[in-house]
């Protein structure tokens, strides 16, 4: 917890927040294990890039 930042008050704020992160590549990936991080207590992440699974064969 960020209690000695934030203050009391404004980790329960933090705690008690639902945010959304939309699309999960390079920068919202890491926003999401941020925000988990920093205590927020529920989180929606939403993505709608299909994998391919033959993809990695194709690399290679």
């Amino acid at each position: 917890m960020n209690i000695q930042f934030f203050g009391v008050e404004s980790q329960k704020k933090v705690t008690e927040s639902f945010v959304v992160v939309v699309g999960l590549g390079g920068v919202g990936s890491h926003a999401a294990s941020m925000l988990l991080r920093s205590g927020v207590g529920r989180l929606l992440l939403v993505d709608f890039d299909q994998m391919d699974i033959n993809m990695q064969l194709m690399i290679c």
